[in-house]
């Protein structure tokens, strides 16, 4: 499949405004990781390793699904590469991430009184919920995901993006890498930050200047389409918050209530998914008169991807339950045994070592003779 002078597989859409969104969480992960970092945060052991590899895995599913193939796809051809996209913004890379950040790299933004206070009604289960789901069913209204932003709109866009790509260029020229030198680190590490900042740069610039390389009906410099889709992982951020929240000052629900809003979360999606399967007709108009792709109908393309609401963006929320429900019943039998050792503290009579246990019995006989 040719897509205007790149065939598919080379389609990539490094577009600074979602590029700079993702690597800039990326960068300031891998600084508070660093020795600098440690010691900034008044940390003397370095990182669990299990941290930064659920971390940089959400970061890979975040970017597969922004700047792959998958993203042309998905903003002009296939409702099925849409949804494809979704499975990644709200199922796979947000919890990754919040299970990659240890308590304490977020507990100094939360010490604030009206921090805690944001962050805790942003992350209470309901208003969590709210937002995800409403967000998911209002983009998906047809006029919303039909919109075409007009040409002075897109404009605007572009001369954000380079004012971004200025932005990068700036900070990382006059702020990071003097932190590098006066920090004495070595000139491995110098030589590796300037090569990840030179690659970040370059991949902006390849992103920004490649319009010529794409379709012709294509609009790399949606606005509506990259809002959109950051609002997809913010508002799926703070709707995985309630089970898997890292910061000490915001409080998680329980497993059973946990359970319950795994599986309450399932519906609106099952709704969504079904309307959208059960259509007699195209719903929209970007996608029905798109090209053929693959011998996809507009029809079939957009039951394909109900179907990928209705069921397979509910298998993690349907694993995360039953994760829950073990743990729900490890801390039940732990509960119970410390509760049967309280009562009866002479059931601790079986945990006696052998050599203790036979002095025990043969005493016990002796008292008997």
């Amino acid at each position: 499949m040719i897509f205007g002078a790149l065939p598919l597989w080379l389609a990539w859409n490094f577009e600074p405004i979602p590029l700079i969104a993702v690597a800039l969480p990326a960068i300031a992960y891998a600084w508070a990781i660093s020795p600098a970092g440690l010691r900034w945060y008044g940390r003397e052991t370095p990182v669990q390793a299990k941290y930064p590899r659920y971390f940089y895995a959400g970061i890979a599913a975040l970017a597969l699904a922004l700047f792959s193939p998958l993203d042309i796809l998905g903003m002009h051809f296939l409702l099925t590469a849409h949804m494809i996209q979704h499975v990644f913004f709200s199922v796979i890379g947000p919890p990754l991430l919040l299970l990659g950040i240890p308590g304490w790299m977020v507990e100094p933004f939360f010490r604030g009184e009206r921090m805690r206070r944001v962050g805790r009604f942003l992350t209470h289960p309901f208003v969590a919920f709210g937002l995800y789901n409403l967000n998911m069913w209002v983009w998906h209204v047809p006029f919303l995901l039909d919109a075409t932003p007009s040409s002075g709109v897109i404009a605007a866009t572009e001369l954000l993006d380079y004012a971004l790509l200025l932005g990068a260029l700036l900070v990382a020229g006059f702020l990071i890498l003097p932190r590098f030198l006066r920090a004495g680190n070595s000139m491995v590490s110098l030589a590796a930050s300037v090569l990840v900042f030179a690659g970040i740069i370059a991949l902006t610039v390849v992103g920004s200047l490649s319009v010529a390389n794409w379709p012709v009906s294509s609009q790399p410099h949606n606005p509506v389409h990259t809002v959109m889709n950051l609002m997809f992982i913010g508002t799926a951020i703070l709707y995985w918050c309630p089970i898997l929240n890292p910061a000490p000052q915001l409080p998680r629900i329980t497993p059973v209530f946990g359970m319950l809003y795994m599986f309450i979360s399932t519906q609106p999606m099952m709704a969504l998914g079904a309307l959208i399967v059960f259509s007699g007709q195209p719903l929209y108009s970007i996608y029905a008169g798109a090209p053929s792709i693959w011998g996809f109908t507009p029809l079939g393309d957009q039951q394909l991807a109900g179907l990928i609401m209705w069921l397979i963006m509910d298998i993690p929320l349907i694993v995360t339950i039953t994760i829950l429900f073990f743990r729900w019943m490890a801390s039940q039998e732990r509960a119970q045994r410390e509760s049967e050792a309280l009562a009866h503290p002479e059931d601790d009579l079986i945990w006696q070592t052998p050599k203790q246990a036979p002095e025990h019995a043969s005493s016990h006989a002796r008292g008997t003779e």
